[in-house]
């Protein structure tokens, strides 16, 4: 196994081949260096399909969001930084996050002086609903998805390692 990086967590039961699941073994050493951002596979399959959908802009401007959602906090980036990031105006950004808020997705909190905090509470319940309205067949959370060396994770041990 690879040396832990600075910052980094391995569980101390991870062997090599669950290891090989992890972002430098799906993308790149050197990407990992930039970090990465945790978004939900039901978020990523559902968002245009949710009641109301959420377009495509306002998707990429919730994954911009979600870049600085470290913990359970409201995350706090500027429309000018996410604007950047995403090639479009400032406008745009605030656009999106009106549009989401209409929608009933993000509440904003405008402090003065300061950036606003965009509350993903809203978008959060409504993915889990989404997720209890599936059948168990259409989730991941089957248990016969999991790849094979995870499974050991998940698994009570058999008769014959007890």
């Amino acid at each position: 196994m690879r040396p832990l990086r600075r910052n980094e967590f391995r569980p101390p039961n991870m062997t090599e081949a669950q290891e090989s699941y992890g972002f430098a073994n799906q993308w790149s050493e050197r990407l990992l260096d930039h970090g990465f951002t945790q978004i939900s596979n039901l978020f990523l399959d559902k968002y245009s399909a949710m009641d109301p959908h959420l377009t495509h802009g306002e998707a990429m401007f919730v994954i911009h969001l979600m870049q600085h959602k470290w913990a359970a906090d409201a995350p706090f980036p500027s429309y000018r930084l996410i604007a950047r990031r995403m090639g479009i105006t400032e406008a745009s950004t605030k656009r999106y996050a009106r549009s989401l808020e209409k929608k009933k997705y993000i509440l904003r909190t405008r402090r003065i002086g300061e950036t606003n905090l965009f509350n993903l509470s809203p978008l959060i319940q409504a993915l889990d609903r989404v997720s209890a309205a599936m059948p168990p067949s259409e989730g991941r959370s089957n248990f016969s998805q999991i790849p094979q060396p995870l499974k050991s994770i998940f698994s009570p041990p058999s008769r014959a390692q007890s």
